[in-house]
């Protein structure tokens, strides 16, 4: 019995097809690709949730700033002590607001794989100056 080069060739063809097919390597492959799309897609997606909750911490931050800016004006006006008490109260929040957006920043700095920004988050000025006088 002689083999031929045709049936050699179709043997050849036959065990690479069923190499490749049978023992699910494509298939693997594909379910591999398939997971790290759907990993960047819930990255992605939680990138998205986070900068949210960036939003809305940022924009607490400037509301209490705007708080505070109205209490400190009302306290240097008429110098009461429920005014000092509600800024000291007021600027205790704004520090927990404060960290709790540097740890979000740091949080989403891992996720997308950079370096934390920083950002201007001092909103308060400064106090009025009191004792002027004419020399």
């Amino acid at each position: 019995m002689q083999i031929s080069k045709d049936s050699l060739l179709w043997a050849i063809i036959s065990l690479l097809i069923g190499t490749v097919f049978g023992s699910g390597a494509i298939w693997q492959w594909q379910k591999n690709n398939l997971e790290r799309e759907r990993f960047e897609f819930e990255k992605v997606t939680k990138a998205i949730e986070i900068r949210k909750r960036m939003d809305d911490v940022y924009s607490s931050i400037l509301q209490l700033s705007d708080d505070y800016i109205k209490v400190s004006n009302a306290y240097y006006k008429s110098n009461n002590s429920s005014a000092a008490n509600e800024m000291r109260r007021l600027i205790a929040r704004l520090d927990v607001l404060k960290s709790d957006y540097t740890a979000i920043e740091n949080t989403l700095s891992v996720i997308e794989h950079r370096v934390p920004r920083t950002i201007q988050i001092d909103f308060i000025p400064p106090a009025p100056p009191a004792n002027l006088r004419i020399q």
